[in-house]
């Protein structure tokens, strides 16, 4: 019963003692966050810095370039956030660090280290202050113990403006780094053209974006329909003709802008998921398949139906009209959806 006991307090001395060495040593590890710009808005990429304060006689593991079994440092978003992490979090390299147990050195971090991920605000906020909340994972470790796993909150004070408020760079000194310059790759063109001409050359370059999807291979079985559709009602008067063709492009706008909205409110989702090795090659082998009807290799034609509900007049008034042009946002998908839902 004895060395029951003994071997007892001896295990819990084990356990105890990394948690009582942080007690008396105080926090081993402390961070800040700050954002590049003030203020922020609603889809527009920003770039934000986590600089992370080591106590002296201690180190955290590198993010990369340590043993499998090692707990690397990893800076993430919150549960809830408001935000969207855009590309991948930049990392500085670690130092290498011989320890008793290890045959190589390893990557860690002595001191302190910063580093760097692009954002987005993609869900509705109020104009004003935003607390928003990040999370540093960790394992602390020195000569002779380490921690156990850490999870670090982080604050990062932000504050949202107006639709085309300017935008002040703030914190010079911490963005002076190499890594705060966010990758091209993380940026995509219409986030590019929105930062750097403002929303009005934006709105023109998705306009005309728009008019060049009308030359995919998807849109041509559509123009015959929808010139047998209005030729079909030349005995109308003009306003009644303008009418159901007003009600023909807001059915297609209906369709294009739920698929935009949905993209937009679900970017999280839609981002993680599409850095997924097996939804990249599945969309791949879903465009190379598309293709082959560039080659003749098979034709995409309107259903029957809708052919058969044009020929036969049953399509006529707005609201025939309205239901033809969400139709044809159907029909049209495979060549106009990766543009909705990409930008």
């Amino acid at each position: 019963m004895r060395n029951l006991i003994f071997s007892f307090l001896v295990v819990l001395a084990l356990v105890s003692f990394p948690l009582s060495a942080q007690t008396l040593a105080g926090p081993v590890v402390s961070a800040q966050a700050f954002p590049a710009v003030q203020p922020v808005a609603i889809g527009v990429p920003f770039t934000a810095a986590v600089v992370l304060q080591i106590q002296p006689g201690w180190h955290v593991n590198a993010h990369e370039g340590i043993p499998d079994f090692f707990i690397p440092l990893e800076v993430s978003l919150s549960p809830n956030s408001p935000l969207s992490l855009v590309g991948k979090v930049r990392y500085e390299p670690g130092i290498p660090k011989s320890l008793a147990g290890e045959s190589k050195p390893f990557a860690v971090y002595q001191g302190g280290t910063t580093l760097f991920l692009d954002l987005v605000l993609t869900s509705g906020a109020a104009v004003g202050p935003l607390p928003a909340k990040l999370q540093a994972r960790y394992q602390a470790c020195n000569d002779q113990v380490c921690m156990a796993p850490m999870n670090l909150p982080v604050n990062l004070d932000l504050t949202v403006g107006s639709s085309g408020q300017a935008v002040i760079p703030i914190h010079p000194e911490v963005f002076q780094n190499p890594l705060a310059s966010p990758s091209q790759a993380a940026e995509n063109i219409i986030a590019k053209f929105f930062r750097e001409k403002g929303i009005l050359i934006t709105f023109v370059l998705i306009f005309l974006g728009g008019l060049a999807l009308n030359l995919t291979p998807c849109v041509y079985p559509m123009i015959p329909l929808t010139v047998s559709y209005f030729g079909s009602q030349k005995a109308e008067k003009p306003l009644v003709i303008l009418n159901r063709a007003f009600a023909y492009v807001l059915g297609i706008s209906v369709t294009y802008s739920s698929l935009g909205v949905t993209a937009a409110l679900t970017g999280r989702i839609l981002g993680s998921t599409l850095q997924s090795p097996l939804v990249l090659v599945g969309i791949s082998l879903v465009l190379m398949v598309l293709s082959f009807s560039m080659f003749g290799l098979y034709e995409i034609q309107a259903p029957n139906w809708l052919l058969n509900q044009v020929a036969s007049g049953n399509t006529q008034g707005w609201i025939g009209a309205l239901g033809m042009g969400l139709v044809f946002g159907i029909v049209a998908a495979p060549c106009v959806d990766p543009f909705s839902i990409g930008p």
